[in-house]
């Protein structure tokens, strides 16, 4: 998801990186492929995913909701649901709340244990940096150009933040 051969392409190629952007990015990408393995595929953890269930991809309808744009649907962590829920606003001071929030949610239907709730971070910076790829590969349009360079800055402080494990209060 997140390599040179990235389905959203390589985050390499995002306007705005710096060499230190790139060093946080990859120590960054180090950890998160030891967390994964670690972490595993087994049924609890892993399966079929909407996977940008984001609040554009949401629609209420007489006070229900209905989920939409299953085009990136397949298979995958189920904590990449929360991750993509966040995407591009992973650096907002709310973060925690919003968490919260939909772990208390997730919790009507399923349930988290202690290894899922620890895995937060890693699956959030997978997501971020997988957006820096579709940011770089999209650069032309204009939601990746209002990103800017500051969002680039946001998304190498939020790999420093990981990686010094402060990225989250929970």
């Amino acid at each position: 998801m997140v390599g040179a051969q990235g389905h959203w392409g390589d985050w390499r190629n995002t306007a705005g990186l710096n060499g230190l952007h790139s060093r946080l990015i990859n120590e960054a990408l180090c950890r998160l492929r030891e967390e994964l393995l670690g972490y595993g595929k087994g049924e609890q953890r892993y399966g079929l995913i909407h996977a940008d269930l984001r609040l554009t991809n949401l629609l209420i309808l007489g006070g229900t909701t209905r989920v939409i744009d299953f085009d990136d649907c397949g298979y995958g962590w189920y904590m990449h649901d929360l991750a993509a829920a966040l995407s591009f606003i992973e650096h907002h001071q709310c973060i925690n709340n919003w968490i919260e929030n939909w772990l208390k949610g997730y919790e009507v239907g399923g349930h988290l244990d202690d290894r899922d709730i620890a895995m937060i971070p890693t699956f959030i910076i997978q997501r971020r940096i997988q957006l820096l790829a579709w940011a770089g590969s999209h650069a032309g349009t204009k939601q990746a150009q209002e990103l800017g360079v500051e969002w680039v800055a946001q998304s190498a402080a939020l790999c420093e933040r990981y990686l010094d494990d402060k990225m989250l209060s929970l």
